[in-house]
């Protein structure tokens, strides 16, 4: 697991250093006043988000009424199978730990975050702000989604799997460590990367792909004994209600579509490298 950490905090550093070296002819001198106003940018849009989510919920998520209703069944279904979809996943072999740390890693809140900052500021520096709003939006989709889902964890107080044994043990607003399972926060947070990465993209591979992702995620919680199949599920739909939310809230604001970055590999002639594209 080690190597695979390594790998990808290498990765993430080599593409915030590309990202803003890329963009070396800047507009405008990116400054700590700037960060600050946008800051407080950040935290008027959380609210306005907020906000519109309780005035007009379709508006906000672009759900009809009726994805209300399919939502509370496949959460019932869920509920249903969790015992026996934990003790099927719960094997011990050295691929299913293999994939179960992957997956927990890459289902990490804290990276996400990371990324989502690592785009802002190499935005900022380089003068995109294609690329800097885009880390904006994402911010705010994954602040939503982790936010509310601490929340809620400490309200229900469910028990994880790998503490108890029965899916139905609650311990509300006990504030305890192994009492926190429902929802999942790293398939909250992967679901809520995966919902902006779609809506900003037209590439189905791409779209497919982060979603593929956030799944693995949610599968590797549920290995590891961290969370119930129905925690996985309620993670999954608040991370995509809070991408929804984000993104849609951004465009009713400027009265057009997103702008789309598409970051690919591509091959160098002395080795190999990344491309990124913006379209406004």
């Amino acid at each position: 697991m080690t190597v695979w950490r390594n790998v990808t905090i290498v990765f993430v550093a080599c593409t915030v250093y590309l990202l803003t070296v890329a963009g070396a002819h800047a507009e405008d001198d990116f400054s700590w006043s700037l960060l600050g106003k946008d800051t407080r940018g950040v935290i008027s849009d959380l609210k306005g988000e907020s906000i519109r989510v309780a005035t007009d919920t379709h508006a906000a998520t672009g759900l009809d009424p009726y994805w209300g209703g399919a939502a509370v069944a496949a959460l019932g279904l869920a509920y249903l199978a969790d015992t026996t979809v934990s003790s099927e996943l719960r094997t011990n072999n050295t691929t299913a730990d293999s994939l179960r740390d992957i997956g927990s890693f890459f289902g990490s809140p804290y990276l996400h975050l990371g990324v989502a900052s690592g785009m802002y500021l190499s935005g900022g520096l380089a003068g995109n702000t294609g690329l800097k709003e885009y880390g904006v939006v994402l911010g705010e989709a994954l602040v939503l989604a982790d936010l509310s889902g601490a929340a809620i964890k400490q309200v229900v107080g469910r028990g994880r799997p790998n503490s108890t044994e029965h899916k139905d043990s609650m311990k509300p607003f006990a504030f305890e460590r192994d009492y926190d399972s429902f929802p999942s926060l790293h398939t909250a947070s992967s679901f809520a990367m995966a919902s902006v990465v779609a809506q900003r993209t037209e590439s189905v591979y791409i779209s497919s792909s982060a979603y593929a992702l956030a799944g693995l995620v949610g599968i590797a919680r549920i290995s590891q004994g961290a969370h119930w199949l129905s925690d996985v599920v309620a993670g999954a739909m608040l991370g995509e209600l809070s991408g929804r939310i984000a993104v849609r809230y951004h465009a009713s604001r400027t009265g057009t579509t997103s702008s789309t970055v598409t970051i690919m590999p591509t091959a160098l002639n002395n080795g190999a490298g990344m491309v990124v594209m913006v379209r406004f």
